[in-house]
């Protein structure tokens, strides 16, 4: 792989755009990511199956958008990101609020005027914690995340808060980066070594130091600060070729898979849209050393699809990772289906729920994949 050392130029300049050409295992890594919050939303909280997926989905994405991430003029950033991120979620946000409406299964009462108000929720959270939202009728006690943050649980957004959290995250990061630029290191390495701590500083910020506050930033801003740290990781892990260290060092993988197996039948837990974190320091050493095994195995996968009778596994991740955005919006509103009340796995199995979350997996994915045709024929 020929890959151009851009290392000593300024980011602005072209600098860190290696990845400028899409690679497949980048595109599979995104598309196990994807399946994966489908899979983790859908099984039982306390199940060890979620536990898995929850370990390594939303810091992969954040990861996989640092290793694509480049600097550009602040006003180029924020017009793309708004047209690519905003847009979408202000789509979401009002489809989803008519998902609600028109089903009106979580609310005893829904009027016009209960939807204007779940809607300003949906863009503010409130800085005043519940009061406003029990004031206004959306939320109930049962809605109130009692964890170590006396805040409503992240239902106003509900799944859709991720795309929030990556467009201010995005443009966050494009101004740290220019102002980095104007530091002078003495090495790739140092340089590195830097942004790596910057990284640390905000993840830890945004896990362990937020949280005294006792509530939650309007527009998630406390998660973006957790979010920057990971894209930032992303960043210096495309920038020290971490991907293909890991091809010519295969042995260290076993040693990656065996600590997230240890982390999470050792209780270790996290949930970034409840900012639940069952250790600051340990829950992030589980978020990186799955998504490490997640990019290795995206790399196996990439290699066997040059087998002619596993070329479609290949393809399908490929798929699926480029499209992540469009199973991502139809999975916001697959709500329409009661799938947390479908019994006829009940005969089959003792574990219904793993058949259901297969079935929701399988419903998003061809819906998606109905609209991919759709839209390319337009």
């Amino acid at each position: 792989m020929n890959e151009e050392n851009m290392s000593d130029k300024p980011l602005s300049q072209g600098g860190g755009s290696k990845y400028k050409k899409r690679f497949d295992w980048l595109d599979i890594s995104k598309g196990i990511a994807i399946l994966a919050v489908i899979f983790g939303h859908t099984l039982e909280n306390d199940s060890f199956g979620r536990a898995i997926f929850y370990s390594f989905h939303m810091p992969l994405f954040f990861i996989l958008a640092g290793f694509t991430f480049r600097v550009k003029p602040r006003k180029d950033v924020i017009k793309s990101t708004f047209f690519t991120l905003g847009l979408p979620y202000i789509l979401m946000a009002f489809l989803g609020m008519v998902r609600n409406f028109l089903g009106g299964s979580w609310y005893e009462e829904l009027s016009v005027w209960h939807l204007i108000k779940e809607y300003v929720l949906f863009f503010f959270n409130p800085i005043a914690s519940a009061s406003i939202a029990q004031k206004w009728g959306i939320m109930s006690e049962a809605h109130i995340w009692m964890g170590k943050m006396f805040t409503p649980h992240n239902y106003a957004y509900g799944i859709i808060w991720f795309i929030l959290v990556l467009s201010f995250a995005r443009v966050f990061l494009n101004e740290i980066m220019m102002q980095l630029e104007k530091f002078s290191f003495s090495s790739l390495r140092a340089k590195m070594f830097f942004y790596t701590g910057s990284a640390l500083i905000f993840l830890f910020a945004g896990i362990k130091f937020v949280p005294v506050f006792r509530f939650v930033f309007p527009f998630e801003l406390d998660l973006v600060l957790i979010a920057t740290g990971y894209m930032l990781l992303g960043y210096v892990a495309k920038n020290v070729h971490l991907v293909e260290t890991l091809l010519k060092r295969w042995y260290v993988i076993p040693l990656f898979f065996l600590a997230w197996y240890v982390l999470l039948i050792r209780g270790v837990r996290l949930d970034m849209g409840v900012r639940h974190f069952s250790s600051p320091v340990l829950s992030l050493v589980l978020s990186l050393v799955s998504s490490i095994v997640i990019l290795a195995l995206s790399t196996v996968v990439e290699k066997i699809g040059s087998l002619p009778i596993l070329a479609w596994v290949k393809s399908f991740f490929v798929w699926a990772g480029k499209n992540s955005l469009l199973i991502y919006f139809v999975h916001s509103l697959d709500g329409v289906v009661a799938w947390f009340h479908i019994f006829v796995f009940d005969e089959l199995t003792n574990h219904p729920m793993y058949y259901v979350a297969v079935a929701r997996v399988v419903y998003v994915v061809i819906f998606s994949y109905v609209l991919y045709r759709a839209a390319r024929r337009i």
